[in-house]
This record gives C-alpha cells, sequence and structure tokens, in this order.
C-alpha cells in the first residue's frame, strides 16, 4: 500500500507502479482494462502518467510515440481517468 503521509519515508502510488512493472503492463494491455487515479493535482497525475507511458515503452515494447498514443486512447475510451482536486 502507498503512504505520504503520517510517516518519514513516503510511499506513492507511482513507486508502487515502478515496481510491479509487468502486472502493470499486463492489466493496461487488456482491452477490458479501466484506471482511476484520484488525489491531490499537484504532481500525482503527472508522474502516474509518466509511469504509464515508461511501462508501456518498456514492458509493452511501444515507441514513445506509440505509447502517447496508448493513453490518450484510453482518456478518449475513459478507461484512464483521473480524480484530482
Amino acid at each position: 500500500m502507498a503512504f505520504s503521509r503520517d510517516q518519514e519515508h513516503k510511499v506513492y502510488v507511482q513507486h508502487l507502479m515502478e515496481v510491479q512493472r509487468a502486472k502493470l503492463w499486463d492489466t493496461l494491455s487488456k482491452p477490458n482494462s479501466y484506471i482511476f487515479i484520484a488525489g491531490p493535482s499537484n504532481q500525482a497525475p503527472k508522474a502516474i502518467r509518466r509511469v504509464l507511458k515508461e511501462v508501456a515503452i518498456t514492458e509493452g515494447q511501444l515507441t514513445a510515440e506509440h505509447a502517447d498514443i496508448l493513453l490518450k486512447r484510453l482518456e478518449a475510451e475513459h478507461r484512464f481517468q483521473c480524480e484530482t482536486w
């Protein structure tokens, strides 16, 4: 679990995503997968998007351009959504 409060060593969702790269790609590459992100709008959405792109490149062996296309398609299909404040 990711905890960023009440402790000296902060663990954020994007850190755990990086650790679980292969599993994340397996889920991300399936046609019925959904990714919902909720939390503060400061750095989390950008960091999570960066990790998703890196996973698509390293695990899915996509080019950076194709990784961006994948993420945009997931957003257009409402399969990747961020609810931030």
